[in-house]
């Protein structure tokens, strides 16, 4: 009896330390922005929408990716972190009625990066969405970017989990561009004015916390019936 209670005390004084080293769980992060458009040509309300998009509409913009996603770039200073396409996951701007969404037929082409304090280039947050869901036979393309010439807005190059601070960047800019069959772009751009996360990843102390809970309930059952 002796030799069970202390292998038990053992195995949960393991096993409370494991939980406590703080080993990543992938959970999906979802971040909201929201902008006002700057810049909509008239060629491009004629050809691609029903709905016209001017100059002082706001749009919305909703994503979501994995906490844990992989660097893909090997530089220090650069991030790119691929994120998953499928249900649930990837981007939908709203504006006017209508919503641009990132095809879940497509993986791999669709990313966030970061950059901080690249010799060649200014700070930046970046969401790219090379492939989206096609708008009336067209394909769209979105991208948004928030760039900081005194490279101190992010502060590494690894996946944030929480929203960028608006206040540290210089630009922020957004676009929606439509491809059309003969490969010809139009697009309206904006900027972005407002960023948070809708749904954010718990604290480490979290995990601990009902993980030792359900610990050490369910080694106090075990020796009751011991």
């Amino acid at each position: 009896m002796r030799l069970r209670s202390c292998l038990l005390t053992a195995l949960g004084a393991a096993l409370v330390a494991l939980i406590a080293q703080g080993t990543a769980v992938a959970v999906p992060v979802t971040m909201q922005f929201t902008g006002v458009v700057t810049s909509a040509p008239d060629s491009f309300n004629a050809a691609q929408f029903a709905n016209p998009i001017t100059t002082g509409m706001t749009f919305t913009g909703v994503y979501t990716f994995e906490s844990t996603l992989p660097d893909t770039n090997p530089s220090a200073t650069v991030g790119q972190y691929r994120y998953t396409t499928g249900p649930g996951f990837g981007l939908t701007t709203t504006i006017n009625g209508m919503q641009f969404q990132t095809a879940t037929n497509v993986a791999g082409l669709n990313r966030i990066e970061v950059i901080h304090a690249d010799p060649f280039n200014a700070d930046r947050y970046a969401l790219e969405n090379f492939r989206n869901l096609t708008h009336n036979g067209f394909n769209v393309v979105q991208r948004l970017f928030l760039l900081d010439s005194t490279k101190t807005a992010n502060a590494d190059a690894s996946l944030p989990v929480t929203a960028p601070n608006l206040a540290l960047f210089g630009s922020k800019f957004f676009t929606v561009a439509i491809e059309d069959l003969d490969e010809n772009f139009n697009s309206f751009s904006g900027t972005i004015t407002s960023f948070s996360v809708v749904t954010a990843v718990p604290e480490a102390s979290a995990f601990l916390a009902v993980g030792s809970v359900g610990l050490l309930t369910g080694l106090w059952r075990f020796r009751r019936r011991a």
